[in-house]
C-alpha cells in the first residue's frame, strides 16, 4: 500500500533517484553495445521523456509497458501482491495564493487552505492567485507485475502502431511512409546519382550512404539508389535527424557527436517499427566514437542532454511516420471495400 512521504523523505527520494539516473547515463554511454542497449529500451518507451526512460530502465531493466495502479484497475487487472512500484516524474498542477507579509517575505497558501481573509486580499489586489506546474515522483507498474496477459499489453497504448516484426510487407510499407513523411516536412529527397556536381561536393567520402544539408537555404537529403530498401529507410531517418537536430552549425557539437545523435535516432525509430538495424548501428557508432572513447571526457549532464534530444526527435519521428502508416491502412481498407461492393473497376 502506498504510504505518503514526508517532505524530507521526498527530498531524499528525489536526490537518490536523480543520482541513480545520472549514473545510468554515465554507464550506458561507455561503449556502442551499451548505447544500443539503452536505445532498445528507448524504442519501447518513446512517449516518455528521456529522464523517465532512464528512471524506468534503472529500476526495471526488463520493463515492457507501464501504467499506474488505477490504469491497470480500470482495464480490469490488478498488481500482484508484493510488487514494488517504479517511480517516474509526472507533472502536478497546484493553485495557490501569494502575498508579502509585513516583513516583506513571500507567503504561499494552497488554494484549498485559503480562508475568507486570504480570498478578500486577492479581491483587493493584495494577494495574487497563481497556478504553478511542478514535477513529482509518482508510482507506476510494469505489465509484468500484474495479472495482465501478454496479448493485452497493447491496451495500455491504444494508439500504438501495429507490430510489424512478422509482417512481410514491413519494408514496403515503411519505405512509402517515410518518403511521404519527408515530403510532408517539405524536404526534397534525391538519389545520390541524380545530384548536381555542386551538391556532390558536399560528400565527405565515396562510401557515404547519404547526406543532408542542415542549415542550408535548400533543405535536401540524398540516398544512394544502390542500397537495399531497408537500408534506405534507415539512412532516410538518419539524414532527417541531422535536419531536425543540427540546423545550427555553431552549436558547438563535433562531427562525431552529430553522427552519434543521428544514428541513435535512426536506430530507435527503426527498432520501434520492427526494423532492426542494430548490427549496422553498433558499427557506425563505434566508428564515430572510437568505441565510446570520444564521450569519456564529456560531462555526464551533456551526455544526458544529447540522449534527451534523441528521445524528443525520435518521438516526433515515430508519431509522424505512424500517421503515414495509418493513412496507408485507411486507403487500403477503402479500396478493399470498393472492390467488395463493385464500386472500383479492375
Amino acid at each position: 500500500m502506498y504510504k505518503k512521504r514526508s517532505t524530507k523523505e521526498l527530498r531524499e527520494e528525489v536526490k537518490a533517484t536523480t543520482e541513480k539516473m545520472v549514473k545510468d547515463v554515465e554507464n550506458y554511454t561507455r561503449s556502442p553495445e551499451q548505447v544500443k542497449e539503452m536505445l532498445d529500451f528507448m524504442s519501447r518507451f518513446h512517449q516518455y521523456s528521456f529522464r523517465n526512460q532512464a528512471l524506468i530502465r534503472g529500476q526495471r531493466p526488463g520493463a515492457t509497458a507501464i501504467g499506474s495502479f488505477k490504469k491497470f484497475k480500470d482495464l480490469g487487472y490488478s498488481v500482484q501482491k508484493g510488487e514494488k512500484s517504479i517511480r517516474v516524474w509526472a507533472p502536478s498542477t497546484t493553485t495557490e495564493y501569494q502575498f508579502r507579509n509585513e516583513a516583506g517575505m513571500l507567503v504561499r497558501i494552497p488554494a484549498g487552505q485559503a480562508d475568507a481573509r486570504i480570498k478578500a486580499m486577492a479581491q483587493e489586489g493584495r494577494a495574487e492567485k497563481k497556478t504553478r506546474e511542478r514535477f513529482r515522483l509518482v508510482p507506476v507498474f510494469d505489465a509484468t507485475q500484474t495479472n495482465m496477459p501478454v496479448k493485452d499489453y497493447p491496451k495500455l497504448y491504444p494508439n500504438r502502431p501495429m507490430d510489424y516484426t512478422a509482417d512481410p510487407k514491413l519494408v514496403e510499407q515503411l519505405a512509402v511512409a517515410t518518403k511521404q513523411w519527408v515530403k510532408k516536412e517539405q524536404i526534397e529527397e534525391y538519389t545520390v546519382e541524380d545530384l548536381t556536381q555542386s551538391d556532390l561536393a558536399q560528400f565527405k567520402d565515396e562510401g557515404q550512404k547519404g547526406f543532408s544539408l542542415p542549415g542550408a537555404a535548400r533543405q535536401i537529403i540524398a540516398i544512394r539508389d544502390s542500397l537495399p530498401e531497408s537500408d534506405k529507410i534507415a539512412v532516410r531517418i538518419h539524414e532527417m535527424a541531422h535536419n531536425a537536430l543540427h540546423q545550427d552549425s555553431q552549436d558547438g557539437k563535433t562531427t562525431p557527436e552529430r553522427e552519434f545523435q543521428a544514428e541513435m535516432t535512426s536506430y530507435v525509430v527503426c527498432k520501434h517499427f520492427g526494423l532492426d538495424t542494430g548490427e549496422n548501428a553498433t558499427k557506425y557508432i563505434a566508428g564515430w566514437t572510437k568505441n565510446g572513447e570520444t564521450f569519456e571526457f564529456l560531462p555526464v549532464q551533456e551526455r544526458g542532454k544529447m540522449l534527451g534530444d534523441v528521445q524528443k526527435t525520435a518521438k516526433t519521428f515515430i508519431n509522424s511516420i505512424s500517421e503515414q502508416l495509418e493513412a496507408q491502412r485507411s486507403q487500403s481498407q477503402t479500396r478493399a471495400k470498393k472492390r467488395e461492393t463493385g464500386l472500383e473497376l479492375e
